[in-house]
């Protein structure tokens, strides 16, 4: 499975859990060679970062609402994160998502 920049993942079981990839970073501590003369998505996926933001807002405060009784206080429920490829694979999975047809806007990450 690769994983772009602008890509909306879907759950129609769990709409609050659906996401969107608005940006992401180079991991510089890992062992893997980085390429600097690259773009993010030319990079080796074991060194991506990833940052995500719910893309269902509405489903995401009735889920907060009904669970939590509040969407102030979202804790533990993250509205939005960073993580390495395998955390949001295991969260496709999970709740059995779709990629959308439809992007997101991102914003190109610079490679130092």
């Amino acid at each position: 499975m690769r994983l772009k920049l602008g890509q909306i993942w879907i759950s129609e079981s769990h709409p609050h859990e659906s996401f969107m990839i608005y940006s992401g970073e180079i991991d510089t501590c890992t062992d893997s060679e980085i390429k600097y003369d690259e773009s993010f998505d030319n990079q080796y996926e074991c060194n991506k970062i990833f940052f995500w933001d719910r893309y269902d807002t509405d489903a995401y405060i009735d889920f907060l609402t009904h669970k939590l009784g509040r969407t102030i206080d979202t804790y533990p429920y993250a509205s939005c994160g960073e993580c390495k490829k395998g955390s949001l694979v295991r969260k496709i999975r999970k709740y059995n998502m779709k990629l959308s047809d439809q992007t997101c806007g991102y914003k190109e990450p610079k490679i130092m």
